[in-house]
């Protein structure tokens, strides 16, 4: 997709300023460079939408920063944030015209069988059909009962590291990391892969959490990860939208990609993502179209 501008940091600073009297809404979003992917979403969710401009800024710092800024007159902004684990560890940003994804990120909404599958014919159109490619798919349900389960548990681990700021890298490992050590046709992260990532956990315990190296008290840890304080005010989060959306797409591409023959890795990830994004079911982020639509009519087409 090398038609697509990118723009440099200064560049996309003052991008607003550029648009602010030419579109009715300018959307920011984190994801740097991901113009295209939300773009679609946001045409494909809200068909009626007025004029609107896609802004993604790098990064959910940048994009809170704008939100604090003040509005100018003309093109109404609204901020898109991925949930991460702001809701388990009580961070929620509560701003006007501030929408949260209710998933950990925009990948958990990418993840529908239905929607890979296209995918995968567009690409092999000679040689994949729609029911080859859903007869060739039948582990699907069985092999993402597995991913789930063992990315639950290590999800678990990611959110007591943040809890207790343990220096250890955890939703920014690669899908490579994570899947070191598994079959290529299997990609689920192994026994052995978290048994060493707990054993750099512990060995990381700053002096306040040193505790967290008894099992028992750790264990207790473990289960209290998904429970949210309960001043914190955000919808109810299903566990499997508690899971890292990158980790969980990248396994799930890499198996389809042994499953149908098909060369999604090849695809650079804001191509791959902005074609998915043509294909899945957009039912889960109706919630985003709603509240949009409820704050803003005037930004629909009658």
């Amino acid at each position: 997709m090398d038609d697509i501008p990118s723009y440099s940091e200064a560049g996309i600073d003052v991008l607003d300023a550029f648009y602010q009297d030419y579109v009715a809404a300018i959307f920011f979003f984190e994801d740097e460079h991901h113009e295209s992917v939300y773009e679609r979403i946001l045409l494909r969710l809200i068909p009626t939408i007025r004029s609107f401009k896609v802004i993604c800024l790098g990064g959910k710092s940048k994009v809170i920063a704008k939100a604090k800024e003040q509005r100018p007159a003309g093109a109404k902004w609204l901020f898109v944030l991925d949930k991460d684990f702001d809701d388990l560890l009580g961070s929620i940003f509560v701003h006007s015209d501030v929408y949260y994804l209710r998933a950990f990120s925009l990948e958990n909404y990418l993840i529908d069988l239905s929607g890979v599958i296209s995918l995968a014919v567009e690409m092999n159109p000679r040689g994949l059909t729609v029911r080859a490619a859903r007869e060739r798919c039948v582990v699907f349900p069985a092999y993402m009962l597995r991913l789930r389960t063992s990315l639950e548990r290590i999800a678990r681990l990611f959110v007591v590291a943040r809890r207790h700021r343990v220096e250890i890298a955890t939703t920014k490992l690669s899908v490579d990391d994570l899947l070191e050590g598994a079959e290529d046709d299997d990609p689920v992260p192994t026994e052995e892969w978290y048994g060493q990532y707990l054993g750099r956990f512990l060995g990381a315990l700053p002096k306040a959490a040193e505790w967290l190296a008894q099992e028992e008290l750790l264990r207790g840890e473990l289960d209290r990860a998904f429970v949210r304080d309960m001043r914190v005010t955000f919808p109810v989060v299903p566990v499997g939208d508690q899971l890292c959306g990158k980790h969980l797409l990248g396994c799930l591409l890499r198996a389809a990609q042994s499953w149908l023959g098909v060369p999604f890795r090849e695809l650079d990830v804001v191509e791959l993502y902005a074609r998915l994004a043509a294909h899945v079911d957009l039912k889960r982020l109706s919630f985003l179209e709603h509240a949009i639509s409820a704050d803003h009519p005037d930004l629909l087409q009658v």
